[in-house]
């Protein structure tokens, strides 16, 4: 008996390299960005043997199912109309779940306006501060950038994923140079006025405490005769023959409490002595001398130096990007 023909030899290559698609059924596909054929000495020129793999068992695993129990229907080996296209919840998704939600609600919330062009001519019209911080969350990453990039440049590739409108903003939004600089900048400017007198207006509530703090009268009566009393209490201790205290101390006053015996099971505080032994009408006179410290007692120094500081910085920024991009 002759011996059995030869198998036919394999199909040749695709037009673009690499091996045909294996007839039969479609493959769950991983999406990935190939790298150029690298010279001697790289990582991808001495990588050694791979272990051998059970292909059938791959196969089996990461083939994609048919709808309705169907046996898969194979792909077709050629371009003809044999075979039914993948259902699109059966295509792989860009992104997941969670950020694919984020961005389709951020954009029912702009309600059809053409955002990308607004961006790119920072139109007050179009974009308002709020919606340039929703932008700047749902703004692409550099690795949703770099995951886009073939789509824009083979628009055809969208037919192989579940392609929906938040791949569309996000592959438009790349288009938009210097995004996240323009929408820093863009916030900026928005913001800038109202954040300029608001901090124009603490400075002057400080400027006002330290005035008031300086004109009383009463005031430094009062921190004499705590300081008068607190040497009293440490004579004869490393803290005693005190010459001043520091604003913390004062604090300290309602802290301080008496002892209690028998013959004075009251207790009271420092804070109530000094108050019981103060001048008569010190605490009326000093609430009038010292009526606009309310506004200044909610803020800090340090805090009105960081926004000032920090407004600095958004009429810097915005000339550093400019400057670069007139260089570039």
């Amino acid at each position: 008996q002759p011996p059995p023909p030869p198998p036919p030899p394999p199909p040749p290559p695709p037009p673009g390299g690499g091996p045909a698609r294996p007839a039969g059924p479609q493959l769950r596909a991983l999406h990935w960005k190939k790298v150029q054929p690298s010279g001697k000495g790289t990582l991808w020129a001495s990588l050694p043997k791979a272990p051998p793999i059970d292909e059938a068992a791959l196969r089996e695993l990461f083939t994609v199912k048919a709808a309705g129990g169907q046996k898969p229907t194979p792909a077709p080996v050629s371009g003809g109309a044999g075979g039914s296209a993948v259902k699109k919840e059966q295509q792989p998704a860009l992104l997941d779940v969670k950020r694919s939600n984020q961005i389709q609600i951020a954009l029912a919330k702009f309600k059809g306006r053409g955002i990308p062009a607004a961006v790119l001519a920072l139109d007050e019209t179009v974009l308002k501060q709020d919606d340039i911080a929703r932008l700047r969350e749902c703004s692409p990453s550099p690795e949703e950038v770099e995951m886009l990039s073939p789509f824009g440049e083979d628009p055809r590739l969208k037919e192989t994923v579940r392609w929906g409108p938040a791949e569309s903003f996000l592959l438009d939004m790349t288009a938009v140079p210097r995004l996240s600089q323009r929408l820093a900048c863009f916030l900026s400017k928005l913001t800038f006025e109202q954040r300029k007198k608001d901090a124009e207006a603490q400075v002057e509530a400080i400027n006002k405490a330290v005035q008031c703090l300086r004109g009383s009268k009463t005031l430094p009566l009062l921190l004499a005769l705590v300081l008068q009393v607190g040497n009293a209490l440490n004579a004869g201790t490393p803290r005693g023959a005190a010459a001043g205290f520091t604003s913390e101390a004062l604090g300290k006053l309602a802290e301080t409490k008496s002892t209690v015996s028998d013959a004075r099971p009251a207790q009271t505080s420092l804070l109530h002595y000094v108050a019981r032994v103060a001048p008569a009408e010190s605490s009326k006179q000093l609430r009038l001398e010292l009526r606009d410290l309310e506004e200044a007692a909610t803020l800090s120094s340090a805090g009105v130096a960081e926004e000032l500081d920090g407004l600095c910085k958004a009429i810097g920024e915005p000339r550093a990007s400019l400057g670069e991009s007139i260089r570039a």
